[in-house]
């Protein structure tokens, strides 16, 4: 990781949460709340105003975090003129609500920039395997836009709108093919039976897309300077049994590439061949078509070192992969995203039904993950967003765009979770006083939100430790 990228994902969480806070004050500027202090960060204060009417203005040390001190927040007193009990509880409930609001109002913002600049992020079935047994079936580069009547716009979406399916099923299908929009059929090659929202693989399967083999390098890493394989590499060709590079695509029918077809080409060659990959990250003026769409990049492999010790029956695979700093082959389906732009009024319509869909995740994700579909090493903590933002923003605007958008947006749904200590059980508690007429007492709320607050550190503390294990 590199450390302005740390840097940089510290300080959109940081923004997203000063955002958060400012739609409190917002609102209980607007309805007189007494605020005693508005804080960026936690901790100990580096700059600390206070003005007239007695508001303090803070910046502290630790970066993730703030808060918005409103008098009498957590206490019994009413008496004291504009504390934040003393107020109505409409007026309370917009103001535990408008952190939140804020956090929507910025993402959608983001979205709506992101799609207009960029265009909405939708995913083509870059190469189809051919098999002749279905009749009904998607082109090479059709991008999806809908499936069985619902939209695509996450990877999710792909499971949602086909779990369940049986092999042999025909679906609807709205596609994007040669620039125009068209309603087609697909036959289904397998059972789509998804456990979870992540399981995207079976979908690709029963869709009859292809996989290819990507490389992943030891502990993740990119390495510029090599020249050999990097992390993500797809492997498209062995050249020593191919031949050169030729053409924007070859016959998938013929041969698909994995772990075990490199490391016997490996073998056979004595540890010294030359492949074909292909990898978004790397330099396009390395590429051995420049002018293509896709990008494919010729590598000489040379471990012949390992047979120069010991003959080749006593070479292990791992010893093979180690040499080439592999850490695994996986299968990896060709669906690539695609940006595809749309008139105004599109933009604004999709920036909303794409927020909504990122809101639903959460929801999916909660329910999956108290049902048991869905492991607690799938979730992370702060350390854990932190890390994933600080690779993301590496890869550029449009990137960092859309995960300020996700984060926005899980942030201000979270926050209205009835979970104590965040706003939406301060909001349950507002309710219970409006509707019965008499407030929860302050110092049995107080023990109920530690609590909660003290199981949230708890489990955001053991879900970045299991991703580290």
């Amino acid at each position: 990781m590199k450390f302005w990228a740390i840097v940089i994902a510290i300080l959109i969480l940081l923004v997203m949460i000063t955002v958060h806070e400012f739609g409190h004050y917002l609102a209980g500027k607007i309805f007189k709340f007494k605020i005693n202090e508005f804080s960026i960060g936690m901790g100990p204060a580096l700059i600390k105003k206070k003005k007239k009417n007695g508001e303090i203005f803070s910046v502290r040390l630790l970066p993730l975090g703030g808060y918005c001190a409103f008098e009498g927040e957590d206490e019994d007193k009413k008496e004291v003129e504009n504390a934040f009990n003393s107020k109505k509880p409409w007026q309370r409930i917009i103001v535990l609500v408008s952190g939140a609001f804020m956090n929507f109002l910025l993402a959608l913002l983001v979205i709506i920039i992101m799609f207009s600049c960029y265009g909405e992020t939708s995913y083509s079935a870059y190469e189809v395997k051919p098999d002749s047994a279905y009749t009904y079936v998607l082109a090479d580069d059709d991008v999806i836009l809908e499936l069985n009547g619902k939209r695509i716009m996450l990877t999710t979406d792909f499971v949602k709108s086909l779990n369940g399916k049986k092999k042999g099923d025909v679906v609807k299908a709205k596609v994007l093919r040669s620039g125009k929009k068209r309603t087609i059929k697909v036959e289904m090659r397998e059972n789509v039976n998804c456990k979870d929202v992540t399981d995207v693989s079976t979908v690709c399967k029963a869709l009859g897309i292809a996989t290819i083999a990507k490389i992943s390098t030891k502990d993740g890493v990119y390495d510029v300077a090599s020249s050999g394989f990097r992390d993500g590499d797809l492997l498209l060709k062995l050249k020593d049994f191919d031949g050169d590079y030729s053409q924007e695509k070859y016959d998938l029918s013929q041969r698909l590439y994995g772990k075990n077809e490199l490391i016997g080409a490996l073998r056979e060659k004595n540890g010294k061949i030359s492949v074909y990959v292909s990898n978004e990250k790397r330099s396009s003026k390395d590429s051995v078509n420049p002018s293509d769409k896709v990008k494919r990049y010729e590598l000489n492999l040379d471990v012949s070192s390992l047979w120069a010790s010991k003959p080749n029956e006593e070479i292990t695979d791992q010893e093979i992969l180690s040499a080439l700093k592999i850490d695994s082959v996986d299968a990896y389906f060709r669906v690539t995203t695609v940006n595809y732009k749309g008139n105004f009024f599109t933009v604004l319509g999709d920036s909303f039904l794409y927020s909504g869909k990122i809101g639903g995740v959460i929801f999916t994700t909660l329910g999956q993950l108290l049902t048991g579909k869905l492991g607690i090493k799938s979730v992370g903590g702060p350390v854990t967003t932190v890390v994933t933002t600080s690779k993301i923003v590496t890869m550029g605007l449009e990137y960092i765009l859309q995960i300020v958008a996700f984060i926005g947006v899980n942030l201000a749904v979270f926050n209205l979770l009835p979970i104590p200590a965040l706003d939406g059980s301060r909001v349950i508690f507002t309710l219970i006083e409006w509707i019965f007429k008499k407030p929860v007492p302050k110092k049995i709320e107080g023990i109920i939100h530690t609590v909660g607050l003290l199981l949230l550190l708890g489990f955001s503390v053991l879900v970045d430790v299991l991703q580290f294990l």
